[in-house]
């Protein structure tokens, strides 16, 4: 049985029972441009004391300035936990008149009875983060 017989032509011979290494049609091509390419020597830098070290360090490390996007996390606690306790107080009043009389129809009811919570639940977390931030940046010394 020959060699043709033993593979399969529509798959890989790598891949079926008998194959022992490459085939002359897979071998591996050496470029020829490859003998000619030089690796350029190392560009060593002088050398650095501890103390620079540091300093280099630290000046990565300390803000510019204030950061406007904990500025805007903070003002988007104060919106969302403001505006949680405003629908709390529009539930308040809805519920408060024993007679039916209010302007929210059922829908309305529904989404502000269960976004009060959520804003209010979101803004504090929201706030305690912001707080959260604050206090490691206080704790670093920057």
């Amino acid at each position: 049985m020959s060699d043709e017989a033993r593979f399969d032509p529509r798959f890989d011979p790598a891949f079926q029972p008998g194959f022992e290494g490459l085939l002359e049609s897979q071998a591996p091509v050496q470029p020829a441009m490859a003998q000619n390419l030089t690796v350029p020597p190392a560009v060593r830098s002088p050398p650095v004391t501890l103390d620079a070290a540091i300093a280099r360090d630290l000046v990565e490390e300390t803000p510019a300035g204030i950061n406007p996007f904990i500025v805007v996390l903070g003002v988007v606690a104060l919106v969302l936990l403001g505006g949680g306790l405003f629908l709390a107080s529009r539930l308040q009043e809805m519920f408060a008149v024993s007679q039916g009389g209010s302007t929210f129809d059922y829908v309305t009811a529904q989404l502000v009875i269960y976004s009060a919570p959520l804003m209010m639940t979101l803004g504090a977390a929201t706030a305690i983060g912001v707080l959260f931030l604050y206090a490691v940046r206080r704790g670093r010394g920057s």
